[in-house]
């Protein structure tokens, strides 16, 4: 089969699967409430974010909270996370490409791949004490970044809130 297609077909189950709810047992579940989305809202694949300096985990943590972030945020609809598409296609070339990306020949690929004309993307790195978030919002089409956001935080900052202040500034 291939990845296009693959693709398709996840892309739709995730989609259906979207309505259900999750049994109301087990800890409190707390989810940001999407806004309504804007008459010129991007139709975005959300990539793994790239560690450079730091914890793998940690970048794949604030992956998850990217994502959840910006699907909630009313410049963006029909977000699907890289997560999402590895969870499903575990063993393919798309799996090992959402978290391999870090340019935006990369990113056009997946995009397109994935029938989604934008995607975001970007790295997490350590530069002396600093922590350092960059995203890049870019045109599959064009090959190219529409916006670009970079957050700074200190050693013992909140990344968490971050990450989420970089999607806020491409989402604007």
């Amino acid at each position: 089969m291939k990845v296009g297609t693959l693709l398709s077909l996840v892309v739709g189950v995730l989609f259906a699967l979207s309505g259900c709810q999750a049994a109301k047992s087990g800890p409190e579940v707390i989810t940001t409430p999407p806004q309504a989305k804007a008459a010129n809202a991007y139709s975005v694949v959300i990539g793994a974010l790239k560690p450079l300096g730091v914890e793998p985990e940690k970048a794949a943590t604030l992956s998850d909270v990217l994502c959840t972030h910006a699907s909630a945020l009313p410049k963006f609809k029909d977000v699907v996370c890289a997560s999402d598409l590895q969870a499903i296609t575990a063993n393919s070339e798309m799996s090992a490409l959402m978290g391999g990306c870090d340019n935006d020949d990369c990113f056009s690929a997946v995009g397109q791949a994935a029938q989604r004309p934008y995607v975001i993307g970007g790295t997490i790195g350590k530069v002396g004490e600093q922590l350092v978030i960059n995203l890049n919002l870019v045109d599959t089409a064009k090959q190219s970044a529409v916006k670009r956001s970079s957050i700074q935080v200190g050693k013992d900052g909140n990344l968490i809130d971050a990450v989420k202040q970089a999607a806020d500034e491409l989402g604007k």
